[in-house]
């Protein structure tokens, strides 16, 4: 997700189809690396009993947020133009980089697997 927030923003602000085909490009790659682990990552951490529950939150979540987004994106347009609202949309990016990464640092450092991966002394 923070490695495909940059490239969001080049397609809301650039002028160039050149850049815009490359920025999507890229945007769509990291945006399938994303897709393709997250479902996979749940599973590794939810026991099998709950596996179902966490997909159904997730995809709430998921169609509740990107329900909203539109709007936020037009109210955005309408006050700065298109392409600011389209720039702004990383921001959610970002956003959601920094919770994982917050995530991921929070389990590494409860559950000890830092301690394991450690070279031997």
């Amino acid at each position: 997700m923070l490695c495909g927030a940059p490239f969001v923003v080049v397609c809301g602000l650039t002028g160039s189809v050149q850049w815009l085909i490359g920025a999507l490009t890229a945007w769509g790659f990291f945006k399938g690396l994303y897709d393709a682990n997250i479902f996979a990552s749940v599973y590794d951490v939810a026991p099998a009993r709950a596996r179902g529950a966490a997909a159904g939150f997730m995809n709430t979540v998921g169609w509740a947020g990107g329900g909203v987004a539109p709007v936020l994106v037009g109210v955005l347009a309408r006050r700065h133009g298109l392409g600011f609202g389209i720039a702004g949309a990383s921001l959610v990016y970002v956003a959601a980089g920094g919770i994982l990464v917050a995530a991921a640092v929070t389990l590494l450092r409860t559950t000890g697997i830092t301690k394991r991966l450690s070279p031997v002394e």
